[in-house]
């Protein structure tokens, strides 16, 4: 298992169709699908806030910004550091980076960004871009790297966490792409779960079938609980399906999973 890099992959294991099961959702209604085409899309975007959250991103404006012709034959514009900083100070608040301590900004790296906005506005070039140094030291990662980083340290609980910001992340985004509510955080979920259970074997008790109708099961009964809650189901079974290492095992686990956090199944149709 490999966790946030297993998203999406191996995801027509269904034999192919497209099964979908309805989701009352706020102002609309949408259906789960766990067909290639809408887990691609689902995974293929990002939100502005996803964006304007993103370390990496900050440091490609900065990169420019203060290294100026030294970076990509770019020229100084200090003046423009204090915007860009701003932006990414402002947008945390709304964004999903606290769900994991890999991706919590820390306190040293606000401390970094404060002293190079100031050294900025102060025209100091030499002292800006050793702050800037100093800032991507102390950088949070993102997602994947995070997800990498808690793999290699096998930090499980880590792991499980930056899967359900991933999974914030999918629901945000379907959310700009006309998803209701609660239909964005159904599909996201079945986008999760469906990658985690990849390696799922055929058994007397689980067929392709029967596991797509525990997963729309599953992301059907997470779609209005809090992503960011420490006893929501979602990481809960994140946890349990991260820890099946063979196909029987997440066979095993989904069975019982949809037993304790499921609603009652309902056929997924095609």
């Amino acid at each position: 298992m490999t966790g946030i890099s297993g998203l999406g992959s191996g995801a027509d294991y269904t034999t192919g169709t497209q099964s979908s099961s309805s989701v009352a959702g706020g102002s609309g209604s949408n259906t789960i699908s766990l067909g290639t085409s809408t887990i691609d899309f689902a995974l293929s975007g990002s939100t502005t806030t996803e964006v304007n959250t993103d370390a990496n991103h900050l440091f490609s404006v900065l990169d420019t910004d203060v290294l100026g012709s030294e970076y990509r034959g770019g020229s100084n514009n200090l003046a423009a550091v204090g915007g860009a900083i701003d932006t990414y100070t402002s947008s945390l608040s709304s964004s999903n980076v606290y769900d994991s301590s890999y991706t919590t900004p820390s306190s040293q790296f606000l401390s970094d960004l404060t002293a190079l906005k100031t050294a900025a506005a102060s025209g100091n070039l030499q002292e800006a871009q050793t702050e800037l140094a100093q800032a991507k030291l102390a950088a949070p990662d993102d997602v994947a790297s995070g997800a990498a980083a808690a793999i290699s340290h096998g930090d499980a609980a880590g792991e499980a966490a930056l899967t359900v910001e991933g999974t914030a992340n999918i629901s945000d985004y379907l959310a700009t792409q006309g998803y209701s509510s609660a239909g964005a955080e159904a599909e996201a979920s079945a986008v999760t779960i469906n990658g985690l259970s990849e390696y799922a074997a055929d058994t007397s008790t689980s067929t392709p079938q029967t596991r797509t109708q525990q997963i729309n099961d599953l992301a059907e009964s997470t779609a209005n609980a809090p992503l960011t809650s420490s006893s929501n189901p979602l990481l809960n079974i994140i946890s349990d399906l991260l820890a099946a290492r063979s196909g029987t095992a997440i066979d095993q686990s989904l069975i019982n999973l949809d037993a304790l956090y499921g609603k009652s199944t309902q056929g997924t149709g095609s």
